[in-house]
């Protein structure tokens, strides 16, 4: 019985190739092919999307990081405001431009996010540093540290989120 089914299979192996079988090979190959088309057309796309968003992530957390370190380098001078504390605010103020241009070529929406400050109220202008009293900022330093304060977070939200913005 086993030399019967063992000769059945060998003779099916060794029979001619006929027309039928030619057919049944190209339309074999022409699926593969289509497959890989398929996966081409809508793996690929997405694949270098998230390609794309790593790297401009990677230069967004850039500048959330030197973001903080202009938050930490904030003057502790205050209430008598010295060139010290003026120039840090032209830091905020570069470093906002620099953060909305790279944005801007980034993502649209992302400079929108970024550029939108909302109002924080009173705790949005107290200063709160290593081992000092909390500090209480008023006029054009309040509202540059307010507005830096929330243009940080926002750049935050956007590095937490970035399928949403990038």
């Amino acid at each position: 019985m086993l030399a019967r089914i063992t000769q059945h299979v060998t003779a099916m192996i060794m029979e001619p190739i006929r027309p039928f079988d030619w057919w049944m090979l190209g339309i074999e190959v022409a699926v593969l092919i289509l497959i890989a088309i398929e996966v081409c057309i809508f793996a690929a796309p997405e694949w270098i999307h998230k390609r794309k968003a790593r790297k401009h992530l990677k230069v967004i957390a850039l500048l959330l990081k030197e973001g903080h370190r202009i938050m930490a380098a904030f003057p502790s001078d205050f209430p008598h405001p010295t060139d010290r504390t003026f120039e840090w605010m032209e830091l905020v103020e570069a470093w906002s431009d620099k953060v909305e241009e790279s944005l801007g070529c980034i993502s649209p929406f992302a400079a929108q996010t970024f550029s939108f400050a909302f109002e924080m109220g009173v705790n949005g202008r107290i200063v709160r540093q290593r081992n000092k009293a909390p500090m209480r900022l008023s006029g054009e330093l309040g509202d540059s540290y307010q507005i830096f304060q929330s243009r940080l977070r926002n750049l935050q939200q956007i590095v937490a989120k970035p399928e949403v913005y990038l």
